[in-house]
């Protein structure tokens, strides 16, 4: 693959971009593993330089506020929102969290036997007594490529 320019990155549209991409997987043919080992490594410098970059240009993004710079309308919003009720002192959705952390625990102790059922198997219910034909769960995954940087 070729030298990236940055500054022809800074100034391109959505279009150009897309072109680009499409440019970078043609490149990539029959090195197919290169480019992408070599697309999670940008990830990697990509999202590094985010979590500096961005606490810094927060400032200059308030003054640029509805602005359009480069291509790309800045605006700041809060994300991310997150309350705690723990301190409300409301006895009600304290007792709700009690009930519910409860039935987490018995819901992943039966998670737990459902994943060890390989074949229909019969289980008596203890609470109603009541024989129960339990088949095993589905399982679906994904395959990924796994890289550790080193």
């Amino acid at each position: 693959m070729e030298n990236i320019n940055l500054k022809a990155i800074l100034d391109s549209d959505k279009h150009q971009l897309d072109t680009l991409i499409d440019v970078i997987v043609n490149e990539a043919e029959g090195y197919e593993l290169e480019a992408y080992i070599t697309v999670k490594k940008l990830e990697y410098v990509v999202k590094s330089l985010i979590e500096v970059l961005q606490p810094m240009a927060i400032t200059e993004a308030e003054k640029q506020k509805g602005n359009t710079l480069y291509g790309a309308e800045v605006n700041v919003k809060d994300t991310g929102v997150r309350y705690n009720f723990s301190e409300c002192g409301y006895l009600p959705y304290n007792s709700l969290i009690s009930d519910k952390k409860q039935i987490e625990t018995e819901l992943k102790g039966m998670e737990t036997l459902l994943k060890s059922i390989n074949k229909k198997t019969t289980i008596v219910d203890e609470q109603s007594g009541e024989i129960l034909e339990v088949k095993p769960p589905t399982r679906t995954s994904g395959t990924s490529i796994v890289l550790t940087i080193k």
